[in-house]
């Protein structure tokens, strides 16, 4: 307890208190923020994969309905043409959302697709089968390893207007 002839010292001891009482509450809210901002920044990950999945998926149906837009007959000359391997298609810069490509503009897309005819279908064997596949991956610029990719096949009986997914 303070008495009159101490109460300079007594006011210093009150700072000194309330200042230890700042210091160890600033401490305890700053353990308390740690696991906010982690989960915060895995959030913003999280969001940016489920952006490029996204855009992945539409890129390979936009290409499965354009090969599917396809005669079979064409198809079979696609896949003679490539002897049934993976086909670079290039991917436009105009359907892809402008706040994707600002946001994150080191990540590109790569997408393949092939086509192979199967001379039997095992859904009626007097048909043929195309089997057309498109992939989409998306990676870092400078890396060697996909981030990511999506796949998308579809089956084409021949003389069926069906898909036989």
């Amino acid at each position: 307890m303070c008495t009159l002839n101490k109460t300079a010292r007594c006011k210093t001891l009150r700072h000194a208190f309330i200042l230890v009482d700042v210091m160890i509450a600033l401490f305890v809210l700053a353990i308390g923020l740690l696991p906010v901002a982690t989960m915060l920044i895995a959030s913003r990950n999280l969001s940016a994969k489920a952006q490029y999945q996204t855009e992945a998926v539409n890129l390979c149906q936009q290409q499965m309905e354009t090969l599917r837009s396809q005669s079979f007959s064409g198809l079979v000359a696609i896949a003679a043409a490539t002897s049934g391997a993976s086909t670079v298609f290039p991917i436009p810069s105009s359907p892809m959302p402008t706040t994707l490509t600002t946001q994150y503009p080191n990540i590109t897309f790569l997408g393949q697709y092939s086509v192979n005819i199967l001379n039997t279908s095992p859904y009626n064997s007097t048909h043929q089968l195309a089997r057309i596949i498109t992939t989409v991956s998306w990676e870092q610029m400078g890396s060697t390893t996909p981030l990511g990719s999506y796949t998308l096949d579809s089956d084409i009986a021949e003389g069926l207007n069906v898909d036989q997914n």
